[in-house]
């Protein structure tokens, strides 16, 4: 997760911390689920699509083309190929499975903090890509 964006939270106690972090993971296993089921029908498209090619094989065929537009920093692609649109569908699944698995073990290990839970302190949390990468306490 190196070369990410760097971020600043602060919170007002461990407990807060621990919540927001609870949230997040709770968040990325929701988006984990809808992208995979998103990729199983696009998997089972793509396999469509490639058994009417099987069963056409001898036959004259175009394949349709999508159009890809280069905006600078972004691309757009229109009506793309289900190929496509799977690998990078699952590009998206994979980086949050990574994150997700990343920010269980932070909270794991942010854990030990539990018996501080409400006492009032000031908590700054140095994120990389959303990730605590260094928690500061100030009493």
């Amino acid at each position: 997760m190196t070369g990410q964006a760097l971020g600043l939270r602060k919170f007002n106690s461990v407990k807060e911390l621990l919540e927001h972090l609870d949230g997040e993971i709770n968040s990325l296993k929701s988006n984990v689920e809808t992208l995979t089921a998103r990729t199983g029908s696009l998997k089972a498209r793509v396999e469509a699509i490639r058994n009417i090619e099987k069963l056409l094989g001898g036959a004259s065929t175009t394949s349709p083309k999508y159009q890809v537009v280069d905006l600078g920093a972004v691309k757009v692609a229109v009506n793309p190929d289900p190929e496509l649109e799977l690998g990078e569908v699952g590009r998206v699944v994979e980086e949050y499975r990574k994150k997700l698995e990343t920010l269980t073990k932070v909270r794991e290990n942010i854990s030990a903090l539990e018996p501080l839970g409400d006492s009032p302190l000031e908590l700054e949390v140095i994120e990389e890509g959303g990730v605590p990468r260094l928690i500061i306490i100030k009493v």
